[in-house]
């Protein structure tokens, strides 16, 4: 096992150097008018302790957004009961995430840049366009390995397979029904991390058919796999396949 994972990396790590080396690509522009930088309030109380900080956030926030000539949203609680939070299921709050990313596409926009209230922006001047464009001249473009309008997420992460606290997801068949799917799973499995652990649930292969114990099994099989891979997560975390991928190390690979 550990034999495999070792060759799975040097592999990697040498198509990685390829495509450096013979890699030509064009910059990719997006529309400025296409995105939408948004961040959500899911309680009420903790917006009213902690006023003075989260207005500089905000504050953060809208002046990147402004910068780069993107749309920028906020949304609250009463917000999420109103697309349909089940809030009598007792569901947390915070899986208004994926109703306010679906409405979001409802309305139009292509590309949704999600950050949560206690993270900022550090350098503003840096464009969505731009970031896209640095990681795609590190995986190569012109090939099968990276075009950034065929990517439908991309993510952060730390211990977790994802983390959904700043991620950029793009309007797309596969994103919709990616976000419908983990929605529809619920809290009901009592997966860890809320929306995050049933989106990596559904990743890895699971539905909103599945049993309690399948879905554990997806969870834990994607965490698993992520903790050994983290240390260089960050050459892979922004490819992905086309179709919901049986396996998590599939996740990483090339969407065609």
């Amino acid at each position: 096992m550990w034999t495999m994972k070792i060759a799975f990396i040097i592999m990697v790590f040498i198509f990685h150097l390829l495509q450096l080396c013979y890699s030509v690509h064009d910059e990719y522009i997006i529309d400025p008018s296409t995105v939408v930088v948004c961040s959500y309030f899911f309680s009420s109380k903790i917006q009213k302790r902690i006023q003075g900080p989260l207005k500089a956030i905000l504050s953060n926030h809208a002046e990147y957004a402004q910068k780069h000539g993107y749309t920028y949203r906020t949304f609250d609680f009463a917000e999420a009961l109103a697309l349909g939070l089940e809030k009598k299921e007792r569901r947390d709050t915070k899986w208004a995430k994926l109703l306010f990313f679906s409405s979001l596409f409802d309305q139009g926009f292509k590309w949704i840049l999600y950050i949560d209230t206690d993270a900022i922006f550090f350098d503003t001047s840096l464009s969505i366009s731009q970031s896209l464009n640095r990681i795609q001249s590190l995986h190569g473009a012109g090939t099968t390995a990276f075009n950034i309008d065929k990517k439908d997420m991309y993510f952060s992460g730390d211990t977790l397979p994802i983390n959904s606290g700043f991620i950029l997801i793009q309007n797309t068949v596969w994103m919709r029904r990616l976000l419908d799917t983990a929605y529809s799973i619920g809290p009901y499995a009592k997966l860890p991390t809320y929306e995050q652990g049933a989106i990596v649930a559904v990743l890895n292969g699971c539905t909103a058919l599945s049993s309690i114990e399948e879905l554990w099994e997806c969870y834990n099989h994607a965490v698993s796999e992520c903790i050994f891979f983290l240390f260089f997560l960050s050459f892979l975390l922004t490819l992905f396949s086309n179709e919901y991928s049986p396996s998590f190390l599939s996740l990483y690979f090339i969407r065609t």
